[in-house]
């Protein structure tokens, strides 16, 4: 990991000999690695949040089956799974509530 490599280069990079101040280090060390990894845990979370596709809906859509999300022209919808070529899986929130579904890919357009 490069938050590893970094932290141990500059550890090599002041250390010393004295054996006393080497296990203390050790121990900042494996603090920084804790800090490091949580630090770049949060970025990944942000990056899934917050960079998931939008569409914007174009037309209206009345599910047919239990799994497929009504959608309805102006609205955003998240897109959670676009691996399908013409159906793909999102949500949209209304009225305060999440919505969860499939929907038909030429109904929308992507932003």
């Amino acid at each position: 990991m490069l938050g590893e490599w970094f932290v141990t280069l500059v550890i090599t990079f002041v250390a010393n000999n004295d054996k006393k101040k080497k296990k203390k280090r050790t121990i900042t060390t494996r603090k920084i690695i804790i800090i490091i990894r949580l630090i770049m845990l949060v970025i990944i979370i942000m990056i899934i949040v917050f960079f998931q596709p939008k569409v914007h809906v174009n037309y209206d859509f009345q599910p047919r089956t239990a799994d497929e999300l009504e959608i309805h022209r102006g609205e955003v919808i998240t897109v959670t799974n676009n691996s399908e070529a013409d159906w793909w899986e999102g949500q949209v929130e209304r009225d305060n509530v999440i919505h969860k579904g499939h929907f038909p890919v030429t109904y929308v357009t992507q932003i």
